[in-house]
């Protein structure tokens, strides 16, 4: 199944321009408040018109601005999750996470979550006899995504679902959709400016600017080429990896990954051998040497070399290039096979550093990885 969005429309000074597929999965649409991502959601919810464009799921049009086609919102078979929930506050919990089931035939061969696996992972089976207005804030929302998931849409689209949850609930919440995303073959338009949210869940990113979608694919494409879409964001930059699980140090806790520049090894993961894990590897997380360090707690040290500098205040953002090398700079034949290709990791170090060690583009280093923040 294929989601198609091609739209314009103007808001006053404000211009939205957007245009992407998506597929099955968790296509996240990424980028900071106000650039145009949850507008574009509602026109594929039929929630309101576009100035222009067109918007197709699976070859059905819902919206052509040109052949005068609108399809009203209960007749385009999606769910929505919004920012708020918004129950029917006359109807039990149970009653609303039913809603949809009774309004809305489920199509032939439509993924059908079970209730009770619903209830249970959102941790409502206590609320069920409940109102609305007996609820908070998150205890809302999480009933808001059952409904969503118990409508067995063809389409579901959600508004930064995970916004009002604790820390608690939202990793429970974001457990649980890593696995619909697979079980449900269900395309999935998801609006977030959370980096841990897109680095969990999403297959593929469509990043907005200023109303305008500047870039569309694997997380570690688009935002690798796009740094600073995170610090837009506020997020710290760094380089985000596709990894491979090699195996297990179950004495010392550890986790050994594979990627196209060489090894890691991390706080242990859950997951078997091969399976995949995505990193990110926080620039502020790594340090840079000239030289092997001869004895140092830093568990992974990838020799690279210096791509380009460039200065922030006090600050010098190091690129450098990692390949299977071992660090006497020979490659490295257990990773070399099919995955030796370069990798560029992003460090921030001082001014006062880059100046000591007289980093100039082509300069061999090595690049100490202090800690790596993890979500697979």
């Amino acid at each position: 199944m294929t989601v198609e969005v091609s739209l314009q429309h103007r808001f006053g000074a404000f211009s939205l321009d957007a245009n992407f597929a998506a597929g099955m999965g968790v296509t996240a649409l990424f980028g900071p408040s106000g650039s145009g991502k949850s507008s574009v959601i509602n026109a594929v919810a039929g929630l309101f018109r576009p100035d222009a464009g067109r918007i197709a799921v699976d070859g059905e049009v819902l919206f052509d601005s040109a052949g005068g086609i609108a399809l009203a919102p209960h007749r385009r078979r999606v769910g929505y999750v919004f920012q708020d929930a918004r129950l029917l506050p006359h109807l039990s919990v149970e009653h609303n996470l039913l809603f949809g089931r009774w309004f809305r035939r489920r199509e032939a061969g439509a993924a059908a979550v079970p209730f009770d696996h619903v209830v249970d992972v959102l941790n409502l089976s206590h609320l069920l006899g409940r109102h609305p207005g007996a609820l908070s804030g998150g205890e809302k929302q999480r009933v808001g995504i059952g409904r969503a998931l118990l409508a067995c849409p063809r389409l579901l689209l959600m508004d930064e679902p995970l916004a009002s949850l604790d820390q608690a609930r939202r990793h429970e919440v974001l457990e649980y959709l890593d696995r619909i995303r697979h079980e449900l073959r269900l395309p999935v338009l998801y609006v977030t400016h959370a980096l841990d949210e897109v680095m969990r869940l999403a297959d593929q990113v469509v990043l907005f600017q200023d109303g305008r979608t500047v870039s569309q694919g694997a997380p570690a494409d688009v935002l690798n080429l796009h740094r600073e879409a995170l610090d837009g964001l506020g997020d710290e930059p760094g380089t985000l990896l596709e990894t491979t699980v090699v195996g297990h140090d179950a004495g010392y806790g550890l986790t050994e990954l594979r990627f196209s520049g060489g090894r890691l090894r991390v706080p242990r993961v859950a997951g078997a051998t091969g399976d995949p894990c995505r990193i990110l590897v926080r620039a502020r997380d790594i340090a840079v040497a000239t030289e092997l360090p001869a004895a140092s707690s830093v568990l992974n040290v990838l020799p690279a070399r210096v791509e380009a500098l460039r200065l922030l205040g006090d600050a010098v953002e190091v690129r450098a290039c990692v390949s299977a090398r071992d660090n006497d700079g020979a490659v490295n034949r257990a990773d070399a096979a099919g995955i030796d290709h370069p990798t560029t990791l992003v460090a921030r170090i001082t001014r006062y550093s880059a100046d000591q060690l007289r980093l100039t583009p082509g300069t061999d280093v090595f690049l100490l990885i202090k800690s790596v923040a993890l979500t697979r």
